[in-house]
Order: structure tokens, then C-alpha cells, then sequence
């Protein structure tokens, strides 16, 4: 190819510029830079600090892999993401800005463990709050609107399968499986669904004197309910199918640390509706019906997440983890409604 050369300090006119022709050589894939190195490099850059110029950088950098077409570790944002939390310091922004550009960035909600990041950072910073701030909720409610567009929920997703379906998915390598199963349609997802009815029922509890005047903690509880019992095997075995193809079959305590985040929330939501009026807008007769059903469930997730505390306790030899603190800050939060 021919290029133009540089121009000198003392020549104004660019017609004065000589060329040069470079030979373009085919890159050896010995020499491709190593993807997964550079990953990290990233990763431990953006953990030292929140500033948001920094963090800012990550969205042209997903850019020019997506432009590369070069995958990046089905971890890799999930990590960003919980590192965010860590932080404090709203920088799960910068990830949600990047998923506005699902197709320049192809940061996609359909990857579940990046929205259930978001979704359980949200909900602590709620629940040590005592849900009196109403910054997680507009979070949720952001990743709740985005779920319903094709790229991260729809149409993108079904695609995915319908690509799958037709090929010989034992040619699959282990990698595009792992990817593949990573994604989800996450608006039926129930950690998301109690995420929703945990801020509805705060809300009306907090603002309504209890009364679910506008209907929505009935809605959310109802279309919780109806997909907790489309569950073959119900919610606690969805839970632990979700963490348990992770290389990690001698180590049951960490996919129960999963487990028991995730129930926090929906402790977290069946507490809180349990104590919402719902009879205002479904009437006497189902209102009796759903707190019945609520009851039954909550005494279920209660019940498995002191299992799930043990088996992780047993194991932490004193660490004071995650689902712990989350577990705790609901119970906390609870008290105060």
C-alpha cells in the first residue's frame, strides 16, 4: 500500500509531501497479542480506581474487540461489574451506558451473570439503606426497560438458540457452549422478577401506609409466583442449576454463596410483600390467596438460606463473605418496615 509520509516542520502544503509504499505482511498467529492478558490488565487498572474518565476508556476498548471480532471471557464483565459494586462510586453506569450499544460494544443483559451483578449490587446498596434511597430502584428499573430490547432479551436471544438448533452441537467447543449457555431471556428470570417485587413492596410501605393503591406489588408478586411454579423442580433447584457447571464440584459451599445472594433478594421481596396490603386492587378473596402462597414460599427460602449459611460458614474458616453481608442488610432493612 502507499501512504503519505510526514510533513516536515517548514512544509505548508501537503501537495509537497513524498509517499512511501509499505509492504503489509500477514500477521503470524503467534503474534496476536494475548487477549486474556490484556483482559486482566483492565481489569486490575479499573479496581484501582473510580475515577469516570478511566472507567470510560472500557467502552471504546469493547469497541475495537467487538470491531475486532475477538470474544472477550464470559467473566470478564461480570468482574467489572462486582468491582463496580465494591467501588460504590456508580461506575455500574459506565457498564450500563456500555449496553445502550449492545451492537458497538456487544455488552448484551441476556448474559445472566452480568445482570445479576447489577441487579445484587443495586439491591444492597437498597437494602443498607433501608430502601431509602431511590437510586438503586431507578437502576433496576433502567435494567428492567433495557431487558425488553431485542439485543439483550428478544429477538437477539432467540436468534442464538435458533442458530444453535440447526448446527451439529456436538461440533460445539466447550468455549462457545459456555457462551452460549451463559445467556438468558432475563425478564422471566425470578432473581430479577424478586428484585422488582422487593422495591415495589418498599415503596408501598414506605409511601402508601402499606396500601398497594396502584396495583404493582400484586402484579409483580403474582408474575413471581407464576413463574417460581414454572420451575421444574422449583426455585431453590433453579438457583443451584444456575452455579453449578462452574468446574467446582468439590467445593458445594461456593455455589452455595450463590444461592444465598440471590435469596436475599427474594427473602428481601416475599418479607416486604407479605406485609403489603394487596386488597385494595385484587379484593379480599386473593388477596387472602396470595399471601398464602407467599407464606409457604417464604418459609421455604428461609429455611434454605440458613442451609446455604452453613455450608458456606463451614468452609470461610471465619471469612466474612459477600453473601453474608447481603443476607444480613436485608434482615437489618427489614426490621425498619
Amino acid at each position: 500500500m502507499t501512504v503519505q509520509t510526514a510533513l516536515p516542520p517548514n512544509v505548508k502544503d501537503a501537495t509537497e509531501a513524498g509517499e512511501e509504499n509499505i509492504k503489509l505482511h500477514p500477521l503470524s498467529r503467534f503474534d496476536k497479542p494475548d487477549v486474556n492478558k490484556s483482559l486482566k490488565q483492565i481489569t486490575d487498572a479499573l479496581s484501582e480506581t473510580s475515577d469516570p474518565a478511566t472507567w470510560n476508556n472500557l467502552i471504546p476498548f469493547l469497541e475495537g474487540l467487538r470491531l475486532a471480532r475477538q470474544d472477550f471471557s464470559a467473566k470478564f464483565l461480570p468482574r467489572l461489574a462486582r468491582r463496580a459494586n465494591i467501588q460504590g462510586k456508580g461506575r455500574w453506569d459506565t457498564i450500563l451506558t456500555a449496553a445502550t450499544m449492545a451492537k458497538r460494544t456487544n455488552v448484551r443483559l441476556d448474559h445472566r451473570e452480568l445482570t445479576r451483578e447489577l441487579v445484587l449490587g443495586a439491591h444492597h446498596r437498597a437494602t443498607t439503606s433501608a430502601f431509602a434511597n431511590n437510586g438503586p430502584a431507578k437502576t433496576v428499573e433502567r435494567i428492567v426497560l433495557m431487558l425488553e430490547a431485542d439485543e439483550h432479551c428478544g429477538k437477539h436471544y432467540l436468534e442464538r438458540v435458533k442458530k444453535v438448533k440447526n448446527q451439529d452441537e456436538g461440533s460445539l467447543t466447550k468455549r462457545e457452549r459456555a457462551m452460549l449457555d451463559a445467556h438468558k431471556d432475563m425478564r422471566r428470570d425470578p432473581f430479577v422478577m424478586a428484585a422488582r417485587l422487593s422495591f415495589a413492596s418498599a415503596n408501598a410501605l414506605r409511601d402508601s401506609n402499606g396500601k398497594d393503591t396502584d396495583g404493582l406489588v400484586a402484579k409483580t408478586s403474582q408474575q413471581f409466583l407464576t413463574i417460581v411454579e414454572s420451575l421444574e423442580g422449583g426455585l431453590i433447584k433453579y438457583m443451584q442449576q444456575q452455579h453449578t457447571d462452574q468446574g467446582l464440584k468439590d467445593r458445594e459451599w461456593w455455589r452455595d454463596s450463590q444461592v444465598l445472594e440471590e435469596l436475599s433478594v427474594v427473602h428481601s421481596a416475599l418479607a416486604l410483600a407479605n406485609k403489603a396490603d394487596m386488597q385494595p386492587t385484587i379484593g379480599k378473596e386473593k388477596n387472602v390467596k396470595v399471601h398464602s402462597a407467599i407464606r409457604r414460599l417464604l418459609d421455604t427460602v428461609v429455611a434454605e438460606m440458613a442451609s446455604a449459611r452453613s455450608s458456606v460458614a463451614g468452609a470461610s474458616a471465619g471469612q466474612e463473605r459477600r453473601c453474608f453481608q447481603m443476607a444480613d442488610a436485608v434482615q437489618d432493612a427489614l426490621k425498619k418496615f
